[in-house]
């Protein structure tokens, strides 16, 4: 199964390396208006990334492994996140838009998003500045005794999805 996910994923168009985010399941041409995510991006290689961990794993028992471990890493290096990414602002645009050429102005500022994985591998591939980090909004909300982050959307989704494959801190 992991193969033949990979070779339809070598097979598709990419921006930069970058999935698109609509294909025709048939056909798998782009659909329109092609977009490309920036924190799909992200969280698509971050997920090859532990793939590839969890491999091997058990490469040395099925030596089949050890070639799609290079398959997937050859995925994760042709994926460049540095065209999403503002240096004016030091922040992530929320993604390209292809047919007008253009980055969203829209950026993702908060922290607690799921843009947290995708920056954290950006800093990591030194793809971008660890000044990009601090860049990051770190607001807090206080409801009684309880403080605590505030999410990009407010969802339980944006707050917890990074910690799927970061570490969680008290």
């Amino acid at each position: 199964r992991v193969e033949r996910c990979l070779a339809t994923v070598e097979r598709l168009a990419k921006y930069h390396g970058n999935l698109y985010n609509w294909y025709d399941t048939e056909t798998t041409d782009t659909l329109k208006p092609e977009f490309v995510s920036t924190v799909d991006s992200g969280n698509f290689v971050c997920c090859l990334v532990a793939l590839g961990e969890g491999l091997a794993d058990y490469a040395g028992e099925h030596r089949p492994l050890t070639a799609l471990q290079g398959r997937i890493r050859a995925i994760v290096d042709a994926t460049d996140l540095a065209p999403f990414y503002d240096r004016r602002k030091n922040l992530f645009s929320i993604g390209w838009n292809v047919p007008e050429e253009t980055l969203v102005d829209s950026h993702y500022d908060f922290l607690m998003s799921e843009a947290r994985l995708t920056s954290y591998f950006a800093v990591a591939r030194k793809t971008v500045s660890r000044r990009h980090w601090g860049a990051m909004g770190r607001a807090m909300s206080r409801t009684g005794s309880y403080a605590g982050p505030v999410s990009w959307t407010g969802t339980m989704f944006e707050y917890f999805m990074p910690h799927l494959l970061l570490p969680v801190y008290e």
